[in-house]
C-alpha cells in the first residue's frame, strides 16, 4: 500500500486501543479465518461506523452475527454481507468498484438503482409479482 498514510498490523485485542474506530464511516472485514473475523467483529461492536462490510457469502454474515450473542443487536442493521452492488463484477477492480459504490450509496441513504429507472414502474412490478 505505497500511498497509505499509515499501515497497522493489529490483532483483534489491539484494535480498540490502537484505533479511534469512531472516526470511520465504513469498516471492511475479512481475514479468511472465520474465528479471527469473530474476534475482530467483537472488537468493533461498540463503534459507530454506519457501514460494516463483510466479504464472503450471506451465511458467513449470519454466523458471525450469531457469534456475538446479544451484542449482535448493537450492529446488525449496519452489517452488510455479502458487500457490494450487483453490477456483474468479475475482476478485482470491478469488485472494488462494486464495494465502494455500495458503501457510498448506503452512507448517502440511496438505493444504488440506475438513475434512469422509473421508480413507479419498479414498485408496480414488485407489488404485481408479490400478488401472484
Amino acid at each position: 500500500f505505497p500511498l497509505a498514510d499509515q499501515l497497522l498490523h493489529l490483532i483483534p485485542d489491539q484494535v480498540a486501543s490502537q484505533l479511534d474506530l469512531n472516526r470511520f464511516n465504513a469498516i471492511m472485514l475479512m481475514t479468511h479465518n472465520v474465528e479471527y473475523d469473530q474476534r475482530y467483529l467483537q472488537a468493533i461492536v461498540q463503534c459507530r461506523a454506519a457501514f460494516i462490510g463483510l466479504l464472503g457469502p450471506a451465511h458467513r454474515k449470519q454466523r458471525l452475527l450469531q457469534s456475538l450473542g446479544d451484542d449482535a443487536a448493537l450492529m446488525a442493521e449496519r452489517v452488510f454481507g455479502p458487500v457490494g452492488l450487483d453490477i456483474g463484477a468479475q475482476t478485482p477492480e470491478e469488485i472494488a468498484l462494486s464495494i465502494v459504490a455500495g458503501i457510498h450509496a448506503q452512507l448517502n441513504g440511496r438505493s444504488g438503482l440506475q438513475l434512469g429507472y422509473d421508480v413507479v414502474a419498479i414498485k408496480h412490478e414488485c407489488s404485481h409479482s408479490q400478488a401472484q
